[in-house]
């Protein structure tokens, strides 16, 4: 996934905040429970590589889909 989040214009909220609070590491696995748009789920990618695992699960299926679609590419 590039720069940009799965859904146009969507900005994480406390970003900064979450990362420090999970103190992720490269090798960390990690659950984003609330994918949303993506953007929680690419800093803690980034965080976690290399040889960590990200499941990222959604209560609204559209937002799934366009976080599948866009980690795919």
């Amino acid at each position: 996934m590039t720069e940009s989040t799965a859904e146009a214009g969507h900005q994480p909220v406390m970003l900064a905040e979450v990362l420090q609070g999970l103190s992720l590491r490269p090798g960390d696995n990690v659950i984003d429970a609330t994918i949303g748009g993506g953007g929680h789920a690419i800093a803690m990618l980034r965080a976690i590589t290399p040889g960590g695992r990200l499941l990222g699960l959604d209560a609204d299926p559209a937002a799934i889909a366009r976080c599948r679609q866009c980690f795919a590419a």
